[in-house]
């Protein structure tokens, strides 16, 4: 997505997840740790283990991040536990060119280092803005419909004000899967809880594990691009021409 100056952009993820439940994946993963820190603590110097306990089994935290690694300022960084790897930054760090170096330059070496079992992986690329937006004063519904380009009527909902908002669906692509999420909640701006929405949009595709290296980079064109293009469809009239 092309920078805006007041985009509404919270944190953009990328992520690879694999099931993990082998032991012996479990054994490479405990050495891949290491290695890849090894590889590239130049740039991300600071190493935390996440786990509660340092003494828990790695099969306790299968698909959770078990370490991060961070980068001077804080961002970017990447996660990695036994079946997941997750590249993150934020707004004020992110620009999809250099976004996507960041990307390449962790999942080469992690296909590098790491060989599991022959299985599917998924690559998932993730947005998540917050949307200014004071429901307890304002019905979320008028929000949706005359800010978001999405309506939701219903005879059983007229007059309604509802204080919770929960609405998540999935489209099945051509080219992978799209998912749209939008929930109420609140967000620290200056030190102030704001309510608003919280949007997740995100595409993923499945394929052989063995094939990451090859098909990573028409992954990462096509999903940014349907993505940024969801957005602006998303947020077009008055309130993207808001964040410029």
């Amino acid at each position: 997505m092309s920078k805006l100056i007041k985009a509404p952009l919270v944190e953009v993820i990328f992520e690879i997840r694999w099931n993990s439940q082998h032991p012996q994946d479990i054994n490479e993963f405990q050495i891949l740790i290491g290695s890849m820190y090894s590889k590239l603590n130049e740039k991300y110097i600071n190493k935390i283990n996440l786990r509660p306990d340092p003494n828990l089994p790695f099969s306790f935290f299968i698909g959770n991040p078990t370490h991060r690694f961070q980068s001077k300022d804080g961002y970017p960084l990447f996660q990695l536990g036994p079946g997941v790897l997750s590249i993150n930054t934020i707004d004020s760090n992110y620009y999809w060119d250099s976004f996507l170096l960041d990307i390449k330059e962790v999942v080469d070496v992690f296909c590098e280092l790491f060989h599991p079992l022959e299985q599917k992986a998924t690559l998932t690329l993730k947005y998540i803005d917050f949307f200014n937006s004071d429901y307890t004063r304002e019905c979320v519904f008028d929000f949706l419909s005359k800010k978001l380009n999405i309506k939701i009527e219903s005879k059983l909902l007229e007059g309604k004000m509802p204080h919770k908002f929960n609405f998540g669906t999935s489209c099945i692509l051509e080219n992978g899967t799209f998912a749209l999420s939008i929930n109420t909640g609140f967000n620290k701006i200056n030190n102030i809880q704001v309510y608003g929405l919280i949007v997740e949009s995100n595409f993923s595709k499945e394929i052989p594990f063995s094939n990451i290296n090859a098909e990573i980079d028409s992954y990462l064109k096509y999903s940014h691009e349907y993505l940024s293009s969801f957005f602006k469809q998303l947020t077009n009239g008055s309130l993207y021409d808001s964040f410029k």
